[in-house]
């Protein structure tokens, strides 16, 4: 005979397949956009940039013989966040417990549905950090149930794997993994805290310094965008052109004038004021450390121009970021093609009635990120507890850290916030519901009994 706990586990992982069933329904045989032609070309090559991270490419370099064409990775990235989510959701079974049912339903939200199927580093960042998030759920479970053992941690270091090779996806990723790091160990001595955050740090950077080394990545100097982006917008707010480089009284005006744009840097690399790209470019400045010092000391010399671009740029991302409903893959002749189906379609028309009440503005879900982390000091303990208030507090860095570090306004950068953030909140509602169920059940009883 089965036991409770097996019919949680089937039950948990039944749910899981059902899941992920239903995402590659959606988006089969998977759905690409320019980066993710630019990173399979990579994988199919061998020859690697890092205008990208190449974690993402040398993973889907061992699926492309795959048909068609992205099939296999889709696959991977489905069964990451599926498990992910499964993981977390069955934390409470190591304790003999009632599954996180709810947690389950954090697929169906719109935003995390509608990219699952994007061959995205940004999707797959998302998914590691889900197991991550997964396998420190079930070791809190299993140390709440005294097995601290092979088990346990064997959980934590899967935890830290996943965390480091989500911090390999997105440089400004490692920052953000910080909390969860923190409740890693066992001890609660803020020095083995301390040490666990800079040992998974260290090792996220020294894992993509190898990673980079080992695949012979081609350098591409992708800092030297910032640099643009903010000496523009610098320019702009000061009135005083800050680039380097000498420009013609036109260019000047148009610098000062016309070419900022707070969405990012593309107005100056490919859009209407592409010369400034070409100028950079001639004169060798790309990758170069004049161009970083001009940067650093344009910064010095005017950073309240600097803060109020930044703060500009981020307003800009939070309210009305770009991407969030891609409606067809690119068009391209590397044999990726998507025909949207039924379900591909209902899923749109559930997104335009998103749109209307702001389901898609990451301000929206950065607002109900810190209202759910400051609630979860307030409910009833659970071993889970901590571990969802630090992926919260995870979501919430990884949004702050595009503050000085963005240089484009895609709502795919939400998409980690948004997921783990729709967790917390129904992980909230569960824990709630269940205790005041509990207290209800107690008072029938006392007055059953008197």
């Amino acid at each position: 005979m089965f036991s409770r706990i097996s019919y949680y586990s089937i039950g948990v992982g039944a749910l899981a397949l059902a899941l992920a069933a239903l995402y590659l329904a959606t988006f089969w045989p998977g759905m690409v956009s320019p980066d993710s032609l630019h990173q399979f070309m990579q994988a199919k090559t061998g020859h690697y940039d890092d205008w990208h991270p190449p974690l993402m490419a040398f993973l889907w370099s061992f699926l492309v013989f795959t048909q068609p064409p992205g099939a296999g990775y889709l696959v991977f990235q489905v069964v990451l966040l599926c498990g992910g989510l499964a993981l977390i959701a069955a934390g409470p079974v190591f304790a003999g417990r009632r599954p996180f049912w709810l947690v389950l339903l954090a697929g169906l939200c719109p935003p995390n549905w509608m990219y699952a199927g994007i061959l995205w580093k940004d999707v797959l960042l998302a998914a590691l950090w889900l197991c991550s998030v997964g396998c420190l759920v079930c070791a809190k479970y299993a140390q709440f149930q005294g097995r601290i053992g092979r088990v346990y941690w064997s959980l934590v270091i899967a935890a830290a794997m996943f965390g480091i090779l989500g911090c390999m996806t997105r440089l400004n990723a490692i920052p953000a993994f910080a909390p969860l790091a923190f409740i890693m160990p066992i001890s609660r001595s803020l020095r083995a805290r301390v040490g666990a955050v800079l040992l998974v740090g260290a090792l996220s950077f020294l894992g993509s310094i190898t990673l980079d080394r080992a695949l012979d990545v081609k350098k591409s100097h992708t800092s030297s965008a910032l640099y643009i982006f903010d000496l523009g917008g610098i320019t702009s707010f000061s009135k005083t052109v800050t680039l380097p480089g000498e420009w013609t009284p036109e260019e000047q005006e148009k610098l000062i004038k016309s070419c900022y744009f707070p969405q990012g840097v593309n107005h100056y690399i490919w859009g209407v004021c592409k010369f400034v790209n070409d100028r950079i470019l001639e004169r060798q400045l790309w990758g170069s450390k004049e161009l970083q010092q001009q940067w650093f000391s344009t910064i010095l010399d005017k950073p309240l121009d600097y803060v109020k671009h930044r703060l500009r740029h981020f307003h800009v991302f939070l309210q009305a970021p770009w991407g969030y409903r891609v409606e067809e893959t690119v068009k391209n002749d590397l044999g990726f093609t998507f025909e949207p189906s039924g379900v591909f379609r209902s899923l749109i028309q559930t997104l335009e009635f998103g749109d209307r009440v702001k389901l898609f503005h990451p301000q929206s879900w950065t607002i109900a990120g810190l209202a759910i982390l400051i609630l979860l000091f307030f409910i009833p303990k659970r071993p889970a507890t901590g571990v969802i208030q630090a992926g919260t507090a995870c979501a919430l860095l990884y949004v702050l850290s595009f503050l000085f570090g963005g240089v484009a306004s895609d709502f795919r950068y939400m998409y980690w916030p948004i997921f783990m953030i729709s967790i917390a909140a129904l992980y909230t509602i569960q824990v709630v519901a269940e205790f005041c169920l509990g207290e209800l059940k107690r008072t029938f009883r006392s007055r059953a009994a008197t």
